[in-house]
């Protein structure tokens, strides 16, 4: 038997070019940890990915996920690398049809 991984990349435009990011290798239901998990969150402030918060602590979880769909919440602090400023996202939540 051969167990494939499914990794989940969400990307969601937000009021103008902001964007927030997630990516999760070997998705599946429960709950993620930035660190220990390998995630990658982010909060973007301009199309141009300039002031790019990526997330260093903060949770996702996966509530649903079926093969067509997944849904869940997540929350994260993302620091930007140039300026060390920091933004909380907080009671994010998610609802996407796979492709």
């Amino acid at each position: 038997m051969v167990r494939r991984e499914l990794q989940l990349a969400i990307v969601s435009k937000l009021n103008g070019t902001e964007l927030i990011t997630l990516y999760i290798k070997n998705a599946k239901i429960g709950t993620f940890d930035v660190v220990a998990d390998n995630l990658l969150l982010s909060y973007t402030t301009d199309a141009t990915y300039g002031n790019t918060y990526l997330g260093t602590t903060g949770t996702v979880k996966i509530k649903a996920l079926t093969s067509t769909t997944a849904s869940g919440t997540f929350e994260f602090i993302g620091t930007d690398s140039k300026t060390s400023a920091t933004k909380t996202i907080a009671s994010g939540l998610f609802k996407c049809t796979l492709k």
